[in-house]
Parts: C-alpha cells; sequence; structure tokens
C-alpha cells in the first residue's frame, strides 16, 4: 500500500484524486463549450491563405506522426481509404475551426484589453520548465524571444477564456462536476 498506513486512507486518497480530475475535466468541457458558443455566433470571415497555410502545416505534422509510425501519407490514405482531397478537406475543417478559435479569442482580448505581464510570462516560464535535471536548459529555451512571445499568445488566450467564462456565469454546473464523478455502489 505504499505510505498509505490503511486501505482507508488509500481510498480517501483515491477519491480526492478522482473528484479533483473530475472537477478539472468539467471545468475544461465548460470552458470549451463557453469558447464554442461564442466562435459559432461570431460573423467571421477566414482569409483563404491563412486556411492554406494551417493546412499545410498540419499536413506536414500528420507526414511527421505518421513517419514515425513507419508509413507515408499515401500508405495513410490507402489504409483510410481517403484521396488526397479528402485527406486535405478533413485538415481543412481542423483548421478553420481552429482559425476561427484563434481569431475569436484575439479579438475578445483586443476588446477587453487584455494585456500579459512580464511576470505573467516569467511565471509560465517556471511553470513550464519545472525543477528537473533539465530546468535551468528549458527556462533558457523558453527566454528566448520567440518562445516568450509564444507563450504570451498562449497567456493571453487563457485569460480571453477565462474572462469569456466570467461573463457566461463562472464555472460549469455542480451537476456537471457529480456527474463525473465515480460512485460508491
Amino acid at each position: 500500500m505504499g505510505s498509505f498506513a490503511t486501505v482507508a486512507e488509500l481510498r480517501e486518497r483515491v477519491e480526492a484524486e478522482l473528484k479533483s480530475s473530475a472537477e478539472t475535466k468539467a471545468r475544461r468541457e465548460y470552458q470549451e463549450g463557453v469558447v464554442e458558443a461564442v466562435v459559432g455566433t461570431a460573423s467571421l470571415e477566414l482569409p483563404p491563405q491563412a486556411i492554406e497555410k494551417e493546412v499545410g502545416r498540419r499536413r506536414e505534422r500528420l507526414a511527421e506522426s505518421l513517419g514515425r509510425s513507419g508509413l507515408t501519407i499515401e500508405q495513410y490514405q490507402q489504409l483510410t481509404g481517403k484521396s488526397g482531397d479528402d485527406v486535405d478537406e478533413d485538415l481543412r475543417g481542423g483548421a478553420r475551426r481552429d482559425l476561427a478559435r484563434t481569431f475569436v479569442l484575439e479579438a475578445v482580448a483586443d476588446a477587453e484589453a487584455i494585456a500579459v505581464t512580464d511576470d505573467e510570462i516569467e511565471a509560465e516560464i517556471r511553470e513550464s520548465a519545472g525543477n528537473g535535471p533539465d530546468a535551468a536548459r528549458l527556462r533558457k529555451m523558453l527566454s528566448r524571444p520567440e518562445a516568450r512571445e509564444q507563450l504570451e499568445a498562449m497567456v493571453r488566450e487563457r485569460k480571453a477564456v477565462e474572462h469569456l467564462v466570467a461573463l457566461a456565469g463562472g464555472a460549469p454546473a455542480p451537476e456537471a462536476v457529480a456527474a463525473e464523478e465515480p460512485s460508491h455502489a
């Protein structure tokens, strides 16, 4: 049983971890539901070149991922029964969805004057780098200007989502969290 003196202590710890996990999942699903609702009501004309650029990035990531598994895109197409155009259309749908999300959250951040401070970026660097043996190297890598820009965009987007959630009522309903918790039958 490791560091637990009794089965009851172990059970309490497992239940607490399961509850925490269920709350985190419910909160994340609620946040995404709020964002999807806002994005769904936005009237937005996505630039075709932005969509195609994102499709190209996604195609490259797909090829890299397949390559790690020893497959080519052509083999993937044969396995899935999809043509190159079908694969591109799947990638295009994801690109449209993600670009719309990004543009809407940027617009929210701009409209609400959401800013990110240097202290917030430094805190993100410390949290991302952790305390492991590679922490100093990771902190140095994350402190480069291009990495800091990406962290700033990520924190700004997170703050925009938090703002939208606060406007929508703040948190998932307790019933949503309770539905995620394990039952004790």
